[in-house]
């Protein structure tokens, strides 16, 4: 297995300098930005966002928490971030295994005295080692900035945000991962990921600002992400609900890769029974993990309904009466 690993992790050199070296900069820029963009006009920026609409003043959040540099990060770097990464999870782990097939080297690969385990196990932890790696240089990235900076933060804090962005990308890897082998082929298991992906960023933006999105987006990975907010405090809970579904999907994976055919060059035939199967199958498990943890944690993350939005948001009745006129009121009454 270490054989396999290897020759995979020297496969993945170059994706992991570049997406690392992506996450680097991006971790640079955006702390090293805060004390012009933030700190020098932070009294602007809080009017800015006071008098967004309602629906976009939801999406940003509080503007006092939006101004202090946790939550300057969590916004720029964490949300965009965890974006980002999982693209480069959803290509990675659908190639993982069916590059190699869908050109027929897996099938030469299969010939040799190496079990299916050893294949399997060996390329995942290799892919695990590139994530580590990327996160790292991420990691490193903010790190970097801090001496040029005023922020009151810390390596360790950066580091926890940093260990639930793993987290994340790790469920997509695993989701990915477990497509190609349920798919036909690795462009249509990326595509399917990389919906569900889209879909999950879009409905967490759009969760504080519609009511009835908050329940779909309670029972989505997004929802056990913190970001930023881990920094403060980690949420081993949603943590450890990020890792079960990477564990499960991982496993689903290699049981599937024990017990398939192998696909030789130019193969690419859907079989609906089973793949209909395999993807129900995965939809109760997946439920069976992420229900009860929605449940534990609330399906109305965000309580405040648009409408309590719209009255914060507001300026008190007696700013919006003219000088003098409220005096008039209180005596009519």
């Amino acid at each position: 297995m270490f054989a396999t690993w290897k020759y995979t992790l020297n496969r993945l050199v170059l994706s992991t300098i570049v997406w690392g070296a992506v996450l680097f900069g991006m971790g640079f820029l955006v702390l090293f930005s805060f004390d012009y963009m933030i700190a020098k006009n932070k009294h602007l920026l809080i009017d800015l966002i006071a008098n967004m609409p309602p629906p976009l003043k939801a999406m940003v959040g509080d503007s006092e928490q939006f101004a202090t540099p946790k939550g300057f990060l969590d916004a720029k770097f964490f949300v965009q971030s965890a974006l980002i990464l999982g693209i480069h999870a959803v290509l990675a782990g659908s190639g993982l295994l069916a590059v190699d097939e869908e050109s027929g080297r897996l099938d030469l690969f299969a010939s040799y005295p190496v079990s299916r385990r050893s294949v399997f196990w060996g390329r995942t932890m290799a892919l695990v080692t590139s994530m580590i790696a990327v996160i790292t240089l991420a990691w490193l990235g903010l790190v970097a900035s801090l001496p040029l900076t005023n922020l009151d933060v810390s390596p360790l804090e950066l580091a926890l945000g940093c260990l639930s962005l793993f987290a994340l990308s790790m469920v997509y890897v695993g989701m990915a991962l477990l497509f190609s082998l349920l798919l036909p082929s690795r462009r249509t298991a990326a595509t399917t990921v990389g919906f569900l992906l889209f879909g999950s960023f879009l409905l967490a933006l759009l969760a504080p600002a519609i009511d009835f999105v908050r329940p779909v987006h309670a029972l989505l990975p997004f929802r056990f992400y913190q970001g930023g907010k881990a920094m403060d405090q980690l949420d081993v809970g949603s943590l450890l609900v990020l890792l079960s579904l990477t564990t499960v999907e991982l496993v689903a994976a290699w049981r599937l890769f024990e017990r398939r055919d192998i696909r030789v060059k130019g193969e690419a035939v859907l079989k609906f029974k089973k793949t209909a199967l395999g993807l129900t199958a995965c939809l109760v498990v997946y439920a069976a993990i992420v229900l009860p943890a929605a449940a534990w944690k609330g399906f109305d993350p965000l309580p405040t309904s648009p409408t309590d939005a719209i009255k914060q948001s507001l300026p008190p009745l007696e700013q919006l009466l003219p000088t003098g006129s409220t005096n008039v009121t209180r005596q009519r009454h």
